[in-house]
C-alpha cells in the first residue's frame, strides 16, 4: 500500500496487504503470533483490518 491523501481510507484488501507485508518484514507468521506480541484480541485485530472497527490511538502505541 502506498501513501494516500489525508482522509482517504484504504480498501479492506489494501489494509490486509499492508498487514501481511508488515508481518513478513517483522517475521510474524500469523494472527496468533501478532495477537501474542500486541496483546490485542485476535478477533479485534481481524475486525480492524476488515474495517469493521476503527482502531483507537492506543492500538498503534509503541
Amino acid at each position: 500500500m502506498t501513501a494516500t491523501k489525508r482522509g482517504v481510507r484504504p480498501s479492506p484488501q489494501e489494509s490486509v496487504e499492508w498487514l501481511r507485508t508488515k508481518m513478513n518484514q517483522l517475521g510474524i507468521s500469523g494472527l496468533d503470533e501478532l495477537q501474542r506480541k500486541s496483546g490485542k484480541d485476535k478477533g479485534l485485530i481481524s475486525r480492524y483490518f476488515r474495517q469493521e472497527r476503527n482502531a483507537g490511538i492506543d492500538a498503534i502505541a509503541p
